[in-house]
């Protein structure tokens, strides 16, 4: 209620327009939001001789704005998980890289459409491949036949 001694300070003694988004109650006890404008009417004497108000019922407006508000932390939220489950995926490919790249066999791990996605120190010894070569191209561009000199003879089997 503390906005009604606002209002009255402003139209009554500083004689400005008042404006404020406020809760109001309608006859049936509901509550609703408004922006109200009041504005103070002068006379010839100086004196308040009434004032103009105005009320935009913006309820709806309000109730839009705290759904967005909640769809924006929800979305937050997902962001904030789905970078937590990054991180972690990262961690676990790192983990599984590191192992992949103590065997001591040769190792290449190849994704469904052919590129190559790891080659261990032992694969690039047996392949004569070097990883950063090979990392992200397609396997069938990577190998290629060497003559018994060890020159190539042609860039890829197929």
């Amino acid at each position: 209620m503390e906005h009604y001694k606002d209002l009255w300070q402003t139209i009554k003694y500083d004689r400005h327009v008042f404006y404020a988004e406020v809760k109001n109650r309608r006859k049936n006890q509901e509550e609703y939001n408004v922006i109200m404008h009041i504005t103070p009417i002068i006379d010839e004497d100086g004196q308040l001789s009434g004032f103009i108000a105005t009320e935009e019922d913006i309820t709806e407006r309000k109730k839009k704005e705290k759904d967005l508000e909640d769809s924006k932390i929800a979305l937050s939220n997902v962001l904030e998980d789905l970078s937590r489950e990054k991180e972690e995926i990262k961690i676990s490919k790192a983990k599984d890289e590191a192992i992949l790249a103590s065997i001591g066999e040769g190792v290449i791990t190849i994704a469904t459409d052919g590129t190559i996605l790891f080659i261990n120190n032992e694969a690039e010894k047996l392949l004569k491949l070097k990883a950063s070569d090979a990392l992200g191209r397609s396997y069938h561009n990577c190998w290629w036949v060497e003559d018994s000199d060890g020159k190539k003879i042609s860039e890829n089997l197929r």
